[in-house]
């Protein structure tokens, strides 16, 4: 979770809204970042969740 933690202070608003989260809900979050099938895939799962917590939404 700190490595997406990390990768989410770009955006203040989606880094805050994370840590606002529950332990769980970060975890979720977290798996569906790491669980993109290619490392180039990652980006674009990272611009996704970026978009969904600076909205304030739940994971999926």
């Amino acid at each position: 979770m700190a490595e997406l933690a990390a990768r989410l202070q770009v955006s203040p608003l989606a880094y805050e809204n994370f840590t606002n989260l529950s332990p769980s809900v970060q975890k979720t979050y977290t798996r569906a970042y790491f669980d993109a099938k290619t490392p180039t895939g990652r980006p674009k799962r990272l611009a996704w969740l970026m978009d969904r917590l600076e909205r304030n939404l739940p994971p999926m």
